[in-house]
């Protein structure tokens, strides 16, 4: 979780001088996204809005537009919904001066094991176990 909001915030998660409310992303994780379907990125507005419609603009890494839209804003906050291929892209509102960066990534297949657990198993098998201090 903190990695999460660590990469959106050196992608622009925070608000810079915003000439509007500045709007923050409801749940971080909704900006990690699966590639070629549809989801659902949603946001917060500090002081409230009043319900519109806001154009935004897709933007690839390089910073070239690939698609634009309109984010449907009401008074529990703001949404829109994005399909991108995998790669790195940001969501641009000019009316905030605004960018949010959005992550397709496959999710992870098979077994999870957590990484506590891992260490656990990689101890026991170097011989360096809790109970074998040294």
């Amino acid at each position: 979780m903190r990695f999460a909001r660590f990469v959106l915030g050196l992608l622009g998660w925070s608000a810079l001088t915003a000439i509007g409310a500045p709007w923050q992303p409801r749940r971080v994780e909704l900006f990690f996204v699966e590639p070629g379907r549809p989801a659902r990125l949603e946001w917060t507005i500090t002081g409230g809005a009043e319900p519109s419609a806001r154009e935004y603009v897709l933007r690839d890494y390089a910073g070239r537009v690939i698609g634009s839209g309109q984010a449907r804003v009401g008074l529990e906050g703001a949404s829109a919904t994005v399909v991108c291929a995998p790669g790195f892209y940001e969501v641009d509102f000019s009316h905030t001066q605004q960018r949010f960066g959005v992550v397709p990534c496959q999710r992870g297949r098979g077994r999870r094991i957590r990484f506590l657990q891992s260490m656990g198993r990689c101890r026991g098998w170097s011989g360096r176990t809790p109970s074998a201090k040294g």
